[in-house]
């Protein structure tokens, strides 16, 4: 067989890593039932192995022409993302309600979580069908009793039962997920029904014959030298990793003025409430769930609004 390698398909390389996590996961669940790992490192090692795997979706998607093809395939991803993200949420939270506590660190991962998978919704929602998006806003979406669980996380925990609180935790992310996964299924059936009219379309008023005949006609063109045989590859894998950093790099950009704001907004209630910083977060994190909406949203209007505050800080 080729080598790996030798092939130069990047596609080629996020199979093959899928292959393997897929390959490494008996020895996990084994070392997760003789509780041999840690629960952190056994959530990073399953979120490895469906990270690989979603790998697959884009790259396959760059062999694909059709708009409304792409769009469903866009969709489909775009809700796979934020379904994984909402799985690593059930198992985060379920760490720190196990635990009776969050630390700062499970606190901030938890909302990480949280932030990204609406992001996520929110592109696939803007691409999905009106009965899927439907589906999503019935069934999909956080229960108020999980947005309560949430603000518990992401604030202090009571000092009570924590241990029936991790099993409705995880018993209402679980019927969730459930439901996420009945959409991604009409996703996927949605995708394959839109291909199958594609090829439909193509080949209604053609023979196969034809068809294979109009395929083969065009390698009837001027053969490639064979050293740009060799470049094209390269040039288009550095083209990708060059868009990828760069993509990168806008998103840290971005990240990081989202990030300035937020820390205005912290410095504007320490400052007027005589709050702490650990203690301004916090109330922007509940102002966020409270409204559905993302902390950078809740800073940028705290700010525009910050002229209007009371000069003489809260005693």
């Amino acid at each position: 067989p080729v080598p790996l390698a030798a092939a130069g398909s990047l596609l080629s390389w996020h199979m093959a890593c899928a292959l393997w996590q897929l390959e490494q996961l008996p020895a996990l669940r084994a070392r997760i039932l003789a509780r041999e790992i840690e629960p952190g490192e056994a959530m990073e090692s399953f979120n490895l192995a469906i990270r690989h795997l979603l790998d697959l979706v884009p790259e396959a998607s760059e062999s694909v022409d059709e708009a409304s093809l792409a769009r469903a395939l866009t969709a489909l991803y775009s809700f796979m993302q934020g379904k994984e993200l909402a799985g690593q949420e059930r198992a985060t939270g379920a760490i720190g309600f196990t635990q009776g506590a969050f630390s700062e660190p499970l606190r901030q991962r938890l909302a990480d979580r949280i932030d990204a998978q609406q992001r996520c919704f929110e592109t696939f929602l803007s691409l999905a069908s009106a009965d899927i998006r439907e589906r999503f806003y019935r069934h999909g979406e956080a229960t108020r009793e999980l947005e309560q669980l949430r603000r518990l996380a992401c604030t202090r925990l009571p000092a009570d039962d924590h241990r029936a609180r991790a099993v409705r935790w995880f018993g209402l992310q679980t019927t969730r997920l459930d439901a996420l996964r009945d959409i991604e299924e009409a996703l996927i059936a949605a995708l394959l029904a839109e291909a199958r009219r594609l090829l439909a379309q193509e080949t209604h008023s053609e023979t196969p014959e034809a068809v294979l005949a109009r395929r083969a006609s065009l390698r009837d063109e001027p053969q490639t030298p064979a050293l740009e045989r060799h470049l094209l590859p390269l040039v288009r894998q550095q083209a990708r990793e060059v868009e990828s950093l760069t993509r990168q790099l806008a998103s840290l950009q971005a990240n990081l003025e989202e990030r300035k704001l937020i820390d205005r907004a912290k410095s504007l209630l320490m400052s007027h409430q005589q709050l702490s910083e650990e203690q301004a977060w916090h109330q922007l994190r509940k102002l966020a769930m409270d409204q559905n909406k993302r902390m950078v949203e809740i800073a940028e209007a705290m700010l525009a609004v910050a002229q209007l505050w009371p000069v003489t800080p809260k005693e």
